[in-house]
């Protein structure tokens, strides 16, 4: 399951205040459900998806996958969490990524690898 509670996302704006890119108050699915996230550019949906498998650490709120809360993970914690237990095809892979060749991916979190930085 996953559960999802007061979510918020705020990046610094550049002038001293903060631009609140995601507010999910709450957000469910049970094992083997399926969820379809749809909106217009710059909505969060992108956002959304990358606190839920930990590749962003939200500013506030709760994740739980399971019976791991996301949100009190370590940096690290995540990442093997992610490579263990979350499936995930980018739409646009990051630079990190790719300097390993083309449609070549290193592993997501042994030893340091590229998302675990």
């Amino acid at each position: 399951m996953i559960l999802v509670q007061n979510l918020i996302c705020e990046f610094p704006d550049g002038e001293g205040k903060k631009l609140r890119a995601l507010s999910v108050p709450s957000f469910s699915l049970e094992d083997g459900g399926l969820a379809v996230i749809t909106g217009p550019s710059g909505t969060g949906k992108t956002t959304f998806l990358h606190c839920l498998s930990g590749m962003l650490t939200p500013s506030y709120g709760d994740i739980t996958i399971g019976d791991v809360q996301l949100t009190n993970l370590s940096k690290e914690e995540r990442c093997r969490f992610r490579a263990e237990k979350v499936g995930y095809v980018f739409q646009k892979p990051p630079p990190s990524l790719l300097a390993h060749g083309e449609g070549k991916y290193p592993p997501f979190c042994k030893a340091g690898g590229p998302l675990c930085r």
